[in-house]
């Protein structure tokens, strides 16, 4: 499968704001998400690569990303981590 004119790259940028039952705020929190696609079919692209969140809540959530997951912390409530991204794309 010859793969030129099928590779390209997209980066998503994105801010997520999080809220509770009050509407007061809980924090923010921003990801890059850069990946790989090869389109495979005229309509069908695969896409996958690494994603790395950016959140600050001032402590307000817990748990963030999770017990056991790499990442880092701070005492004033930012924390960051590495993850990864893939699926499928029609049109």
């Amino acid at each position: 499968m010859a793969l030129k004119g099928r590779l390209s790259m997209n980066t998503d940028v994105s801010q997520y704001n999080f809220f509770d039952d009050n509407w007061k705020s809980l924090g923010q929190a921003w990801r890059v998400s850069p990946s790989v696609r090869v389109k495979l079919a005229k309509w069908v692209t695969l896409f996958g690569g690494p994603s790395f969140t950016y959140l600050d809540d001032n402590n307000l959530m817990t748990d963030r990303p999770g017990k056991g997951y790499p990442g880092f912390s701070s005492d004033n409530g930012r924390s960051g981590w590495l993850g990864w991204q893939a699926g499928l794309s029609f049109f």
